[in-house]
């Protein structure tokens, strides 16, 4: 870890995990007092982003965690979402979350309470302190926790939460045995008569085979899972693209049915056409990497039908600075051509209550 001094805490956790991780807390009254750019801000709460903001952080650490208020899961969740995609670093000790932010972003790290995993996480941070890649660390957790499950599935056989969980550690490794364990999933999973399993797991192996480059062969497997009005569009357009020989955009699609936004946005980049950048936008949105959409919006034109759009985006990447009246300014502009980005204003009150009842937590401690 880089010196205690240099990594400033924004937020709330135990005690345990704050000795744990060596993290310094810092109060609202200490904030103003400190050089700018000199620091790493690690944030437990998106609502206290905005706080580690105002030091001008060198880099940003996300310690994400499940909101205990379901009432709010949806509002929570979304801006959760916002402070992964605005960090250099990201850690979860669940490891629903973990995955999920594997699909969305890089740099992600699993937190349990285990020595090795705990080490990783420290050279994680180094590397990130020193400017260094942090993908050779990233790689070998996920090399960790597929050991992991396959020690389990040496103890338990074909498991269906063990196979699916292996097969999607192998899967971000790119290993071709990933459909075995999948293979053993889905059979475990339609025998025990789980009704959306063509959707959760056989529709797995279309990104598989994306991966693999097997565009043909991909968008047939997608085809079977395909039972929706927008999924047969979907279907419709992977193989129009397939007659035009967009190999690319079928990869980048097919990853992006399958909530993969992470590999589709990497695959896009590596193409960088207009083309990729219309699908591109998408996957941006989904993963909640709306800084990015709104770069690109600007840097590509903004359509007339996507004004609102590039405006709720802008408010909210100010909302999360502390850039309130911008925020509210963003969001009047965005509902002239479309009314429904008065939406928006709703999330700012909550938004000022939640960061209120933050607050107060985060300075009785």
């Amino acid at each position: 870890m880089p010196e205690r001094e240099q990594t400033l805490f924004f937020g709330s956790i135990s005690m345990e995990e704050r000795e744990k991780y060596d993290l310094q807390p810092i109060t609202i009254d200490e904030l103003s007092c400190l050089e700018k750019d000199q620091y790493i801000a690690v944030v437990a709460s998106p609502f206290m982003l905005q706080y580690a903001y105002t030091i001008v952080p060198r880099k940003i650490i996300a310690l994400l965690k499940r909101n205990v208020e379901e009432e709010s899961s949806g509002f929570w969740n979304k801006f959760n979402a916002l402070l992964a995609s605005q960090s250099d670093l990201i850690g979860s000790s669940s490891e629903k979350i973990y995955l999920e932010q594997c699909f969305r972003n890089d740099n992600v790290f699993y937190l349990p309470n285990d020595a090795r995993e705990t080490q990783l996480w420290s050279e994680a941070v180094r590397a990130l302190d020193r400017g260094e890649p942090i993908t050779p660390w990233k790689h070998r957790q996920w090399e960790s926790r597929a050991a992991y499950y396959n020690g389990l599935y040496e103890q338990w056989g074909d498991h269906e939460t063990v196979c699916y969980l292996l097969a999607s550690y192998l899967y971000l490794l790119k290993r071709a045995s990933a459909k075995i364990f999948l293979a053993a999933s889905f059979e475990q999973m339609m025998m025990k008569d789980h009704a959306d399993c063509l959707r959760t797991h056989y529709r797995f192996f279309s990104a598989m085979e994306a991966q693999a480059g097997k565009s043909d062969q991909a968008i047939r497997i997608y085809a079977v899972t395909a039972f929706t009005e927008d999924e047969k569009r979907s279907v419709q357009l992977l193989n129009e693209l397939l007659e035009k020989g967009r190999h690319d955009l079928i990869q980048a699609e097919i990853y992006r049915l399958n909530e993969d936004y992470c590999s589709a946005i990497q695959s896009l980049q590596a193409f960088g056409s207009r083309d990729a950048d219309r699908f591109a936008l998408s996957n941006y949105l989904l993963a909640f990497r709306w800084e990015e959409a709104l770069r690109l919006l600007e840097r590509t034109g903004v359509p007339a039908g996507e004004r609102h759009l590039a405006e709720m985006l802008r408010g909210t990447m100010h909302l999360i600075r502390g850039r309130r009246h911008q925020a509210i300014q963003s969001f009047l502009r965005g509902s002239i051509s479309d009314w429904r980005a008065l939406n928006s204003m709703v999330e700012v009150e909550q938004w000022d209550q939640a960061t209120q009842s933050v607050l107060v937590g985060w300075q009785d401690e």
